[in-house]
Order: C-alpha cells, then structure tokens, then sequence
C-alpha cells in the first residue's frame, strides 16, 4: 500500500517512549460540564498533561511533516473538523499518511506508522469499565492480518481479551464457534446474549477506549459502525490504519489543523 512504502523507509527514524499516565474516565451523561469554553480549555490541558506523562518523543522527520502540514492551512473548516472527530484520515494523494481526528482539541495528529501510533493513541484514551465495554459491539474485518490458531476465524490476540480459549473454536461447547456467537451478538464464553447499549455507542464513536480494570487494553471505536476494534499492539493498530481508514484529498484535510503529540 501506499501507506507501506511511504513510511517503512522511515522505520529508523522511531524515538517514542513510554511512561505512565492518567487515565480520565467516560464522563456521565448526566455531568454538568459548565461554560463550554471553560470545560474545552480544561480538557485539552488535559490532554496536553496526558502527553507529556507519556514522555513521547517524535522524529525529526514526523517533526518536519506537522510543520510543512501546519504552513499548509489557509483556513481551518470547523463542519468539516466536526464532521471527521475521530476519524482516522489517509491522504490519498500522497504516500498514504495517517491521522487522527480528535474531538476535544479539534485538530489532527500524525501517525506514522503502526507502531507509533498505538504509542501515540493512548494520549487519547478514556478508563472504561469491564461492564461499560461489553455494551459496545466486538468488530471484526476479514482483511486484518492476525493469527488465528484455532481456526475460529478470530485472532488470538482478540480471544486472549475477549476471555475465550485461542485454542479452541467452540469455547463454550455449545455447537457454534467463537466468531459466530459474536456475530449473532452472544457471548462465547457461555449462552447469555450481549446487551448493547446505543446511546452509549453513539456517545463514544471515533474514541479510544482504556480497560482500567485489566491492564489498560486499548479499543478504537470506529465512527462508521459504531463498533470496538481491538489494539493490541502496533501491528495491530497498522490492520485499523490500513482497512478502517478514510481517504481524504489534501485540499480537504489542509481544512484541518494539526497538533502534536510533542510538548511544545
């Protein structure tokens, strides 16, 4: 893909870091958040703390492509801005870069490849409890590239989160297998249905999502179906860059603004 050759070539240019950080919690639909301006400023000082408790380092060269992208922007399109929030955006006429659009800051961040960006995303991430997770869709993509040793037709590295045996295709020995009890909406560890909650859905669409009851296990909740797609690790988060992504052309995505993952 065009994403591929435009950044393997770049591998050595990889400087992130890890550290611990806070994880700010789903806010309750019943919170009264306030003046508006007040909250926003609030929030993104929150992500900015965030950011520097991951300790991320960028490139040089991801360094020079958010300034050339910054020196592009004539005007930023807040309907636009609004309408792509959590969104991941792969410029489609040129080496196939990657971004994400945050809602809280309204701008969009580079993620240069798999690997950095699951470093990456955890600036944006949300706690959600065990409870909360299993009311949103498990989603699934025949075109992700991922080890299946049971032959269910799920990666290991999802059943490993899910809680159901990568070993076996019928974890519960119920006739059916892992993938197709998820499919028609019941749990594969036993018979009782999922219950899905669609407000909830709606509220958390294009967000990352952190388990802070396991070991902060990260979801991205794709905007286009509402359901959570599981990243693991780099590779993982290249198979969501690669298949989930949307296309934008450069003069559409020069109506957004661009942040950093850098503390400036």
């Amino acid at each position: 893909s065009g994403w591929e050759k435009g950044h393997k070539k770049h591998e050595h240019d990889f400087l992130a870091t890890t550290g611990s950080c806070s994880t700010p919690a789903i806010p309750d639909d019943n919170d009264d958040d306030g003046d508006d301006d007040s909250s926003g400023n609030a929030t993104i000082e929150k992500l900015r703390a965030r950011i520097r408790d991951l300790q991320y380092r960028i490139s040089q060269f991801e360094r020079e492509v958010i300034q050339r992208e910054r020196q592009l922007i004539k005007r930023v399109n807040k309907v636009l801005t609004n309408r792509l929030h959590g969104h991941i955006l792969l410029q489609v006429e040129d080496n196939g870069e990657a971004w994400y659009v945050d809602e809280d800051s309204d701008q969009r961040y580079y993620l240069r490849d798999g690997r950095s960006a699951y470093q990456a995303l955890q600036a944006f991430g949300l706690g959600i409890s065990d409870t909360d997770l299993e009311k949103i869709p498990v989603g699934l993509n025949d075109q992700f590239v991922f080890t299946d040793s049971d032959g269910d037709g799920l990666p290991d590295q999802l059943e490993d989160s899910l809680g159901t045996d990568p070993a076996d295709a019928d974890t519960d020995n119920d006739g059916l297998s892992d993938r197709q009890e998820l499919i028609n909406n019941y749990d594969p560890r036993g018979a009782r249905p999922f219950v899905y909650n669609t407000a909830l859905v709606d509220r958390l669409r294009g967000k990352i999502l952190l388990q802070v009851q396991k070991h902060g296990e990260a979801w991205w909740i794709n905007p286009a179906d509402g359901k959570r797609y599981y990243m693991k690790d780099g590779d993982a988060a290249y198979n969501i860059m690669r298949f989930l992504s949307l296309g934008i052309a450069n003069a559409d995505l020069q109506q957004i603004g661009v942040g950093s993952l850098e503390t400036e």
